[in-house]
């Protein structure tokens, strides 16, 4: 305790106060924003839903070292989709890009570089960051994944777990 009946906690760095009932001034922040607290103390809150429609599909093929295989969903229909998580593994150094094929053009997103015999995970840090609104045609998410073990004989299986709201 110190003058006051204030005690102050520290790591050398950051101090955290406890006041004389026992309470906590604490300030939340991301470096930016800062949390408003309610005159009343109460917080406001935005309750994320449950994805709509879930689909998980998964996806695998074999690629040769340093070669590229295109890793296609089905067909997604109409409508405004959400990428909500792809992992993608091998036993190999890869390379995967994760986006949109329209059935014509592949729009990268995402890259992820996965050490061999590992697995590599995208979860998106919003609901709505990775939107598309597909015309129900041709349009697919898309992994693409290079074998980058250039080791002639390093022929891999790849995977990718997509996960989407349909």
């Amino acid at each position: 305790m110190i003058a006051g009946g204030i005690m102050k906690v520290s790591d050398g760095t950051n101090q955290l106060q406890i006041n004389p009932d026992g309470s906590l001034t604490v300030r939340v922040s991301d470096g930016t924003d800062t949390l408003a607290v309610n005159s009343d103390g109460s917080i406001n809150v935005n309750v994320l839903s449950d994805p709509s429609n879930p689909v998980l599909e998964a996806l695998t093929a074999t690629v040769a070292a340093g070669a590229t295989v295109n890793l296609d969903t089905a067909t997604v229909g109409a409508g405004t989709k959400k990428l909500r998580q792809v992992v993608v593994s091998s036993s190999v150094p890869i390379k995967a890009r994760i986006g949109i094929y329209d059935g014509t053009t592949f729009t990268s997103k995402i890259v992820m570089f996965v050490p061999a015999n590992n697995y590599g995970i995208w979860n998106t840090p919003h609901p709505n960051y990775l939107t598309y609104n597909f015309d129900g045609t041709n349009d697919v998410w898309r992994v693409e994944i290079t074998n980058m073990d250039n080791t002639p004989l390093n022929v891999a299986d790849v995977y990718a777990t997509v996960l989407y709201e349909s």
